[in-house]
């Protein structure tokens, strides 16, 4: 299924996101993904982050950038196998960027690059796809076009579950099957997507959605 968690900006989006992926030490209490610690799930857990080329070097090629996705270490994208870059045109033709393969991160589109950043995200065929505000940063087509991506993978790999961090319920709306809204750090109100956005049982959700005039 997807689940969208939605809020304003410093509600904890981001924050949670991070737990999830045991990137952030916890305060208190415990954090469990696919039932085990986070953290211990990685190879499992497939991550697109708001901007791709915020922690990845622009200068590698888009092959090179999905290649990291499998050896997780910009070292190994010098060393690839026949089977490793199979994989990676595998997963560059599923998200239509096959042609881009020897393009290099800076000369791509906001949109293109997002788009590499599912294929390294779907690579290792993950139970669980963390999606940061995939679509923040770019315009209305290229939006479109990512939102189809998920929707592909969707319908391929039904077994795999995508959590996406989103502020846009235009978006949500036509991707998220749950929608859990945060607010301040905790969560206001959780349930299908129908619900949410017809029957909104909290003021501050009521508030989002006036805002975005759905």
């Amino acid at each position: 299924s997807v689940t969208a968690i939605v809020g304003t900006n410093g509600t904890g989006k981001t924050t949670m996101m991070k737990t999830e992926l045991g990137l952030l030490p916890l305060a208190g209490g415990t954090v469990h993904v696919l039932g085990r610690p986070a953290g211990e799930m990685n190879r499992q857990i497939g991550y697109v982050p708001q901007s791709y080329t915020s922690d990845i070097d622009s200068n590698l090629t888009a092959e090179q950038s999905v290649l990291l996705g499998l050896t997780g270490t910009r070292f190994g994208v010098h060393f690839v196998t026949k089977a490793q870059r199979a994989k990676v045109k595998e997963a560059m033709t599923f998200t239509g960027i096959a042609d881009k393969a020897h393009y290099r991160l800076s000369e791509l589109s906001g949109g293109l690059r997002q788009r590499v950043a599912i294929a390294r995200a779907i690579i290792t065929e993950p139970d669980v796809i963390l999606a940061d505000e995939p679509m923040s940063a770019i315009d209305v087509p290229a939006r479109l076009q990512i939102l189809e991506t998920f929707a592909a993978i969707r319908q391929a790999r039904p077994s795999t579950a995508l959590i996406m961090v989103s502020h846009d319920l235009g978006v949500v709306q036509h991707i998220a099957d749950r929608i859990l809204v945060l607010h301040d750090g905790h969560v206001a109100e959780v349930g299908s997507t129908a619900s949410i956005l017809g029957d909104p049982k909290s003021e501050y959700t009521v508030r989002l959605i006036e805002a975005a005039s759905l």
